[in-house]
């Protein structure tokens, strides 16, 4: 009788008849060796997550425009749309998405061969009479106005290079401060924002000090662009605001 070939999943057999019809094993492919895996992305995985905080604050005399009729703050505070296009960082823009939430979208950030740009949706609210106050603020204070941001995200980055974890929180007072002594006025704002980032396995060969350094001088850099915004272009605003009153009232 011809061989015949009989093919199993991991054994190839050669099988002749014989007395009690026992098979022979002829030949046996060796058994294959387990290629490990490589455990690159858990390894990579396993880095901690990077954390930022950062508080800043500042006093701005308010001076009101030569020549313009003193306008109240708080009145200048009822246009909340002025207030976010003001303060928000230059080359930004703002589209409203309810009465008191906003989506910023941030200038391209470039860092290493990659770019992003920031998007986040913040709500806005003012509060008055020392209601619902944040403990910082005294509640003789007659109005404030309160930001925060509820969801940012880091858009046109490649998938493979999207942090793994990304959590922003940051929140804002700003509000006017009288002197009773000689009638000058202050405006307070004060900010602070934490960061949790886990980098993507895929720059892992950047060291983690580097990328740590990197994301607190980008991070740096926008806060200090928003405090800028709450310092000199919300006075310049303000400036503007009693301006247009003034037309008006003529």
């Amino acid at each position: 009788m011809a061989a015949s070939t009989v093919l199993f999943p991991c054994h190839t057999y050669l099988c002749y008849p014989t007395a009690g019809s026992h098979r022979i094993r002829a030949q046996e492919r060796p058994p294959r060796r387990r290629r490990q895996k490589t455990l690159f992305v858990s390894s990579i995985y396993n880095r901690k997550a990077s954390t930022f905080t950062y508080r800043t604050s500042a006093n701005v005399p308010l001076r009101n425009f030569p020549g313009a009729p003193p306008v109240r703050f708080e009145e200048y505070m009822e246009d909340m749309g002025r207030v976010v296009e003001a303060i928000i960082p230059e080359k930004s823009t703002a589209q409203r998405l309810s009465q008191d939430e906003w989506r910023i979208k941030m200038p391209v950030i470039e860092c290493l061969f990659l770019k992003t740009q920031p998007v986040a949706d913040i709500r806005v609210t003012t509060k008055s009479n020392g209601q619902d106050y944040p403990p910082h603020v005294p509640s003789h204070i007659p109005k404030l106005c309160e930001t925060h941001i509820i969801k940012c995200e880091l858009q046109g980055l490649h998938s493979a290079y999207t942090p793994h974890l990304f959590n922003l929180e940051a929140s804002g007072t700003l509000y006017p401060v009288t002197h009773g002594t000689d009638g000058s006025c202050m405006i307070k704002n004060q900010l602070e924002a934490n960061i949790t980032i886990g980098f993507s396995p895929l720059l892992s060969w950047v060291p983690q000090h580097v990328m740590d350094d990197i994301v607190r001088s980008i991070v740096r850099t926008i806060v200090e662009e928003i405090k800028k915004g709450f310092t000199v272009r919300l006075l310049a605003d303000y400036w503007s605001f009693q301006r247009s009153k003034s037309q008006n009232s003529a």
